[in-house]
């Protein structure tokens, strides 16, 4: 919200965005305090309308107090995410799909390694191509491996992460029946 404001020292009007408590003035570069006016009273009855009635929390149960108090003194905490994670991909109904992930990635990593034998191939067959064609070989296939390494990563990554996905379904699913 813009408004004008007046310098305390040299009485110039200003626009200000009115978010900062002082600003300086553009006149006599001091700094100068806003002026904030009070909101104005609001009527009784309009006050009790504008309050928000929050509902009252549900208190807990007796048994529900002593379930978690013996979860708490036997130690039968639940696992943290990444012991979740371990147990999902352990006893999981995909192990088939999770071994054919690594392959696609070890294919990654393969073409990987052929690019940049390829470069090498390609950098001492052309002994006698200029300096800037080998060079641009080169830069080119070791651009090509690291591209390949990263999308391996990715692609193993984004994999895992929808056959988690499909087991922790199928999980939560033998629960709810």
């Amino acid at each position: 919200m813009i408004a004008n404001t007046k310098c305390q020292h040299c009485g110039n009007e200003f626009e200000t965005d009115g978010m900062n408590r002082t600003e300086f003035c553009p006149h006599c570069g001091k700094e100068t305090t806003l002026y904030v006016p009070p909101p104005a009273p609001v009527p009784e009855v309009e006050q009790s309308a504008q309050k928000p009635t929050l509902p009252t929390p549900n208190p807990l149960t007796k048994e529900q107090i002593e379930w978690r108090e013996s979860r708490r003194a036997t130690g039968s905490n639940p696992l943290s995410p990444a012991d979740t994670l371990q147990q999902i991909r352990q006893q999981t109904c995909y192990k088939t799909l999770r071994g054919l992930i690594d392959l696609v990635q070890i294919l990654f990593f393969v073409a990987a390694g052929l690019a940049v034998l390829g470069v090498g191939a390609g950098f001492f067959a052309g002994s006698d191509a200029p300096a800037a064609g080998k060079f641009v070989t080169v830069i080119i296939g070791i651009a090509s491996a690291f591209i390949l390494i990263v999308l391996a990563i990715a692609w193993k990554q984004a994999a895992l992460l929808l056959v988690d996905i499909a087991d922790c379904q199928i999980r939560l699913a033998g629960k709810n029946r």
